[in-house]
């Protein structure tokens, strides 16, 4: 995973997943307040012959006054990323 900016490069963020066989993918606890909704997941993903388990990954999501998203925070594990990304 790395930073990313703009509509184009959502095409990219989908790429970078391709490789990934998602198990189990499922938000467990929700919220929101005035313009922000935070959902944090439960995910477990198959990767060169391994098997991966991020237990809390957040979602931040920020919205304008007109329901579109202004800003996007990914908060996770990031050691069991690199771990997945270089299959260890």
């Amino acid at each position: 995973m790395e930073p990313r900016r703009g509509r184009e490069s959502v095409a990219g963020f989908f790429e970078a997943l391709a490789p990934l066989q998602f198990t189990k993918f499922e938000a467990h606890t929700m919220a929101s307040d005035a313009n922000k909704v935070v959902a944090v997941l439960h995910i477990e993903a198959d990767h060169k012959g391994k098997h991966y388990v991020i237990p809390y990954e957040g979602h931040l999501w920020t919205f304008g006054d007109d329901g579109k998203v202004t800003g996007y925070q990914h908060m996770t594990d990031t050691a069991v990323h690199w771990r997945m990304a270089n299959g260890q």
